[in-house]
């Protein structure tokens, strides 16, 4: 029952880093799109003269800054899945050993 020795600690602690780096990226992302949208809706408002909001929203969500703010956000929600995806899996195959472990256990009780 060894399995667990095939895991690398070191590595979960990495991904446990990562993840957390990836997930507070994906909520300043958040954030800052709604940052950017604001300001380019100002922009339209002053230099476009569009006085009315949904008029603002559209003008600001065509704008490239805005369309590039989006590209950066996926990316960073798409990183962050995949590290809390591998580290979910070194979680599972933890499981896995618990219950070879437990198996075995009840396995040579019985003998």
């Amino acid at each position: 029952m060894s399995d667990i020795e095939d895991i690398d600690w070191d590595a979960l602690n990495q991904k446990a880093a990562d993840r957390a780096i990836a997930k507070a990226n994906v909520e300043y992302l958040r954030h800052h799109r709604k940052v950017v949208l604001a300001e380019l809706m100002a922009h339209a408002e002053r230099e476009v003269n569009l006085s009315a909001v949904n008029a603002q929203d559209r003008y600001a969500r065509t704008q490239n800054q805005y369309k590039a703010c989006l590209a950066d956000f996926r990316s960073a929600v798409e990183q962050y899945e995949l590290f809390d995806m591998e580290y979910k899996l070194l979680f599972e195959r933890i499981g896995v050993w618990r219950s070879k472990v437990a198996l075995h256990r009840e396995a040579t009780k019985v003998r």
